[in-house]
């Protein structure tokens, strides 16, 4: 049975005004990703299509592989955590412990690319901590080399990474971060590392986050990372953005609007008439 959001799917491919071979192409492709109906009912109903069915006997075949694949990595990546004291039967239970498993870091980061889908996504998430800066350089790398395949796209723990990297910003990698955060190519997984532009040292990264702020893709991350910045420079934007429709945006607009207004009642009480987070400049217009 169809589920509701695969219904709407559907009649938004068919408004799209591809031909009836695409139609088919995405409805099933759209059919697969819901899970909601096996792989045989699937062929069936694509059996009159010798295009779409070869690509279904692809992903049948490379799922079953897949399936075994991830329980050889879970088995594999647990039983060399063995070594450092660490008996845990799942990579999640491991991840929420309360255990600084620093010296497990390079044993995580060394199992990192060889894995995929869930079982990485889980050990991104392992990785997930204040302390586990060791993690960064290769983590980064992860990011941009980005999902191998396209049918990897789905399962690709782009966001998950991308937090982190937000979370442990480094910038001795100030240049990557930022044409990473750039490239649109990366979608909404750059969100993460906009995120974390506040922590920049790096006078420049207001320039770069009023930027970005026209991309709505990483527009809510960009102003969070404005607020937290608590720059003059914004303001225009946040008085934009807090009139929009978009709750999220409203919300992280308030946040720097009422920063600024605090930053500014410090500086007129203050004999030295400054803030060490502030980092004051020129109004400019936000488009």
């Amino acid at each position: 049975m169809f589920s509701l959001g695969l219904l709407v799917k559907k009649r938004q491919i068919a408004a799209s005004g591809v031909d009836e071979r695409e139609q088919l192409r995405l409805t099933l492709m759209a059919l697969l990703d819901a899970r909601k109906v096996p792989y045989d009912e699937a062929l069936i109903r694509a059996k009159s299509n010798a295009t779409v069915k070869s690509m279904i006997e692809y992903l049948e075949r490379a799922g079953r592989k897949y399936a075994t694949q991830q329980l050889d990595d879970a088995h594999g990546f647990m039983r060399d955590l063995i070594p450092y004291g660490y008996w845990f039967n799942d990579v999640l239970n491991f991840a929420n412990s309360r255990i600084r498993y620093e010296d497990a870091v390079p044993v995580m980061v060394d199992w990192l690319p060889y894995l995929a889908g869930s079982m990485q996504r889980n050990v991104v998430m392992a990785l997930d901590k204040p302390w586990a800066n060791a993690a960064f350089d290769p983590l980064l790398d992860l990011f941009e080399a980005g999902p191998q395949h396209q049918y990897d796209l789905r399962m690709w723990p782009g966001g998950q990474i991308g937090l982190v990297l937000g979370r442990l910003w480094n910038d001795k990698s100030y240049d990557r971060l930022v044409s990473l955060a750039q490239n649109p190519k990366y979608g909404v997984s750059r969100g993460g590392i906009c995120y974390g532009m506040f922590k920049s040292k790096r006078p420049e990264i207001v320039d770069v986050l009023l930027g970005l702020v026209d991309d709505e893709t990483v527009r809510t991350d960009v102003l969070y990372a404005l607020a937290r910045i608590g720059t003059e420079r914004a303001r225009p934007c946040f008085e934009l953005y807090v009139k929009s429709k978009n709750e999220y945006w409203r919300a992280e607009a308030r946040r720097g609007l009422a920063r600024l207004d605090k930053l500014a009642m410090k500086s007129e009480s203050a004999e030295s008439g400054g803030d060490d987070d502030a980092r004051p400049g020129t109004l400019e217009p936000c488009s």
